[in-house]
């Protein structure tokens, strides 16, 4: 089955190249044959790094700043680079970016496709882009299905925008799946049981030190739990993206900062901890929540963003409101109080993101692709 995917983000994270490499071993009606449309700025530079990636500079950086203009270039430049029609479905990888290059080409060559509900089209597009909401909904409603990461995400889209004649239609047809992690930390689960944590926590935030990933919130939890005999102990591993973050966290004590890690250091990095902590102000998942629930350590993740409600709260870990330390450190120590079952539910369930098991529902979801 030969599947077009627009997928504008493909350079940003590896996760697409495992989703496509899994999709090419479904053996589902002979295999998926994917070709991926890369639209990328003529400022780009970056080598094809495979050989069913098709990478076109076909707009300019301000072209972006004129959505129709810059999606009308893509439009045409699409039709020059792949041979559209041999598509039997199409997947957009983003409502808005792709989604709408998807509708246009299913209102020329009436090719069915999926799209995605991305973290950029909940918390900016549709957010801020008001006159863009009309569009973003006719994508919605041709589309043969819709891809959400999370339930979160799901119940915010239609309750905030979706028009109460078009929610049953658009529930009917979504579909929440989960992005996968690198294979390499499936293939690592420890087998013993994570020692349950005292006084002296172990708290532990990896990504981007950027103001978005909010983790000054969770030094200041940190405090509360101090004001409460507690001697928590808080490591920030990544790479410095806003030196103003940076020189603020620098300023409490009990916290440590490392560089950002290869996963064959940060893993048994990660065993060493107790509770992963991630109050993102917007996530559209968060991979690295699911990574440390491979290693045993419950999680803490941001109410109504991409990751609460992967699982029943209290199962791995609990969602907590970002802006409130208050909260955060209530969470903890609820975390605490379960540790030993929290931590077992992890391991167990991290297998939900095994990318050859999410690539198994998308070939679900192709083949029930038809052309009417």
């Amino acid at each position: 089955m030969k599947i077009l995917h627009i997928c504008s983000y493909y350079w940003g994270s590896q996760l697409y190249r495992r989703l496509f490499d899994a999709l090419a071993r479904q053996p589902v009606n002979g295999g998926i044959q994917n070709l991926v449309y890369v639209p990328v700025t003529k400022q780009t530079e970056f080598a094809v790094d495979a050989d069913d990636v098709v990478e076109s500079t076909c707009f300019s950086r301000w072209d972006a700043l004129a959505f129709h203009w810059k999606h009308r270039k893509i439009y045409r430049d699409i039709q020059e680079k792949v041979t559209v029609p041999e598509a039997e479905g199409i997947h957009a990888h983003s409502l808005f970016s792709n989604g709408y290059i998807a509708y246009r080409l299913k209102q020329r060559y009436n090719i069915p496709y999926v799209v995605a509900v991305r973290n950029t089209d909940l918390n900016v597009f549709f957010r801020y882009m008001r006159h863009l909401r009309p569009l973003a909904r006719s994508i919605l409603d041709n589309a043969s299905a819709v891809i959400f990461l999370s339930e979160a995400y799901r119940q915010a889209v239609i309750t905030k925008y979706i028009p109460q004649e078009m929610r049953a239609r658009l529930a009917a047809k979504s579909r929440v799946i989960p992005n996968g992690i690198d294979p390499y930390w499936l293939a690592n689960i420890p087998s013993g049981e994570s020692p349950v944590p005292a006084k002296d926590i172990r708290l532990v935030y990896a990504g981007e030190i950027t103001k978005n990933k909010n983790i000054e919130a969770t030094a200041r939890a940190c405090q509360i739990l101090m004001q409460k005999g507690y001697a928590p102990r808080f490591s920030v591993v990544g790479p410095v993206c806003d030196q103003r973050v940076a020189e603020r966290l620098g300023k409490y004590p009990f916290l440590s900062m490392e560089p950002a890690l290869p996963k064959e250091k940060l893993l048994p990095f990660m065993r060493e901890q107790d509770i992963f902590v991630m109050p993102s102000f917007t996530e559209t998942f968060g991979l690295v929540y699911a990574e440390a629930m491979s290693q045993g350590l419950p999680v803490l993740y941001t109410r109504g963003q991409g990751f609460d409600r992967q699982f029943e709260e209290g199962t791995v870990g609990y969602h907590v409101d970002c802006r409130s330390p208050q909260d955060i450190a209530d969470r903890i120590l609820d975390c605490l109080a379960n540790y030993r079952q929290i931590s077992r539910n992890c391991t167990a369930l991290c297998d939900k993101f095994n990318w050859d098991s999410i690539a198994s529902q998308y070939a679900a979801i192709y083949t029930s692709l038809r052309r009417k």
